[in-house]
């Protein structure tokens, strides 16, 4: 009697997870994620150098923007890739910034290409 209702349990549990994978999956395409993993990286975005590293206990990537006028400083900001069928975007923002990237996965090493950039935030109050 034990085994029928040990087994019960697991083939209910197998379906569960079954379903909830085949959700996960048809709602994937298109969506904003967090972006997951521990690497650091670096690129030049308008003669500025900005390094990226990934804190994996808050999922923020850190940025320092190296200038004349703003030498070492580091800004939290929140990074976001977005799915798409044919390619991934990734989003870095802050107060100030707004960055689109598309991942280059040359020889294993990510490296982020810039798209375009805009100063402000969309839905900023300083947009009109």
């Amino acid at each position: 009697m034990k085994n029928k209702w040990l087994i019960s349990a697991i083939i209910v549990l197998v379906l569960c997870n079954l379903g909830l994978l085949s959700m996960y999956m048809s709602e994937k395409s298109d969506k904003v994620y967090p972006l997951l993993g521990t690497y650091s990286n670096q690129t030049e975005i308008n003669d500025n150098l900005i390094y990226f590293v990934f804190d994996r206990d808050n999922n923020y990537y850190f940025y320092e923007v190296n200038t004349l006028v703003d030498q070492g400083n580091w800004r939290k900001a929140n990074v976001y890739l977005i799915q798409g069928d044919h390619t991934d975007t990734m989003v870095v923002t802050d107060e100030d910034h707004f960055y689109y990237y598309l991942p280059d996965y040359r020889e294993e090493v990510i490296e982020f290409k810039r798209v375009s950039f805009t100063p402000t935030l969309f839905g900023s109050e300083d947009q009109e």
